[in-house]
């Protein structure tokens, strides 16, 4: 991703605001500029045009809130440091706008394939940490997608808490985890 200039980085924070708060249909060009108090002159000094925006806002998304934070994760060297460092960045996702993202995939062929890749690298990265501690692939790689699955579902679903994502994530890494810890003296 090319960085983004400062006139576009406070567009693109907007965007991301815009789909927490008021979800992917509210995502306008109107509600941009009123976000930012700006004009659409000023958005277009900007942006070429709104294909231009949305691709850099996407971009912009996987970036900030899944590369760097995956890059992170890879930097710990203990791999139970990893999954208490994986934990605490599932908890703290934007899920509203991650689930206004999704939701925008389902119409936008880009952003699908925007939020496939994100999801492959987060279910890579969750996969490398379990086999690191239990040593088959097969399994991890399994048990990383019913993370994804818990991910989304929070994401997506309207009843599931905070805390109930959590208690949830941390009995996935105990459930996980509970043969190899048996067998470690």
């Amino acid at each position: 991703m090319s960085n983004p200039t400062s006139p576009q980085l406070r567009y693109l924070d907007a965007g991301l605001a815009i789909l927490a708060r008021d979800g992917y249909p509210a995502l306008k060009l109107a509600a941009i500029c009123t976000e930012t108090s700006t004009t659409t002159g000023s958005f277009y000094y900007a942006f070429p045009n709104w294909a231009s925006y949305c691709q850099k806002l996407i971009e912009y998304w996987r970036h900030s809130k899944s590369d760097v934070l995956i890059d992170a994760i890879k930097s710990i060297d203990d791999p139970r440091e990893r999954f208490d460092a994986l934990v605490e960045v599932s908890l703290n996702l934007p899920y509203a706008s991650e689930a206004a993202i999704r939701i925008w995939s389902a119409s936008d062929p880009d952003v699908a394939k925007a939020v496939a890749e994100v999801d492959a690298d987060r279910v890579a990265v969750i996969a490398e940490t379990y086999t690191a501690i239990i040593g088959d692939a097969a399994r991890a790689e399994h048990i990383a997608r019913l993370a994804m699955m818990l991910l989304v579902g929070h994401e997506l679903g309207t009843t599931s808490t905070y805390d109930e994502l959590e208690w949830s994530f941390r009995s996935l890494v105990d459930w996980a985890l509970a043969p190899v810890d048996e067998t470690t003296p």
